[in-house]
């Protein structure tokens, strides 16, 4: 579960480190696409609206090239699990004009895969109002 006042304290803090441009939440979880899948539609349920398009896509990185999948397919694994749950909520995928970007980067910590999931790439100076950009009440 992603805290969501501790990317507010976090945010607050960082805004005011000189050369901080942006950063990035994220997690880590295990090589599953159904357990990506499924966090990343409990951060994206809260943004969208009824009768409203939210564009999405998944943009995958693997340094571990030994992972089974290429980094397309992974976008693909992942994007389709969450648009079978999310599509008729108006969610559509769209990899140039993206209001949420799922960076998903596939890592190798010691034998075991890692993933690490980016909820975005936030620019310090959106601090302000962050909580209900993510979805949490303010």
């Amino acid at each position: 579960d992603l805290e969501y006042y501790l990317v507010e304290e976090c945010s607050a803090r960082l805004s005011d480190i000189l050369g901080i441009n942006s950063f990035s939440v994220g997690v880590t979880t295990k090589a599953d696409f159904e357990q990506i899948a499924e966090i990343v539609i409990q951060w994206l349920e809260p943004l969208l609206n009824p009768g409203q398009a939210f564009k999405f896509c998944v943009r995958t990185q693997r340094s571990n090239k030994g992972f089974h999948k290429t980094s397309p397919e992974c976008d693909f694994e992942i994007g389709s699990r969450i648009m079978k749950r999310l599509a008729d909520k108006g969610l559509q995928v769209d990899i140039n004009r993206s209001q949420f970007v799922l960076e998903v980067e596939i890592g190798l910590e010691e034998t075991l895969c890692q993933i690490y999931l980016f909820l975005a790439n936030v620019p310090v100076n959106m601090r302000p109002g962050l909580r209900r950009k993510m979805g949490e009440p303010s």
